[in-house]
């Protein structure tokens, strides 16, 4: 474990690190005072359909040149006492922690925090890892260069991918009970 908010497993050599991103400090103060008083929404589709239509939204909207790749995707539905989500470059594999998520909107910025990671190590396969834990372990977790994009735009695509799922029928907006 490298400080609090960083685990890297790793097994052998650099193609088969896993990164997990632990502890969510700016995200957390993001989520609890912007998102997370919004919850109007119920899911209308099975937890994994949602998380893998968010994966194809943000394939095809973060970057448009990933719109036909694919990602793996695994939906652990036991609660994680620190993850909410992660991605795994040696398969492409997103593992949703999907009990954590308190709301929709979570559910969506961690799927999408994730695809950037995705994303991330296409622009460079051969050295993410390598570059990921150095980066990490020189400047820490809340400055490391690739989760501040993780995050950024994850919280600027949360609203847009949030209505697309609407608009397909895969959540449902909460019918007022008066």
């Amino acid at each position: 474990m490298i400080g609090n908010n960083i685990m890297i497993i790793c097994k052998g050599t650099a193609l088969f690190c896993g990164i997990i991103v632990l502890g969510w400090t700016l995200y957390d103060i993001v989520m609890t005072l912007f998102i997370l008083p919004n919850r109007k929404y119920q899911l209308a589709s099975t937890k994994t359909k949602i998380c893998d239509a968010i994966i194809r939204w943000g394939l095809k909207n973060i970057d448009p040149h990933l719109s036909k790749e694919r990602i793996n995707l695994k939906v652990s539905y036991y609660q994680h006492k620190k993850l909410m989500g992660v991605f795994y470059s040696h398969n492409c594999l997103i593992n949703i922690y999907i009990n954590n998520h308190q709301d929709i909107r979570q559910i969506i910025d961690t799927v999408l925090h994730e695809v950037v990671h995705y994303k991330q190590y296409c622009r460079n396969p051969k050295n993410f890892n390598c570059t990921y834990t150095k980066q990490l372990q020189e400047i820490g977790y809340d400055k490391h260069p690739m989760e501040i994009e993780a995050r950024r735009i994850a919280v600027e695509k949360t609203n847009t991918c949030l209505e697309y799922i609407v608009r397909v029928g895969l959540v449902e907006k909460k019918k007022l009970v008066h």
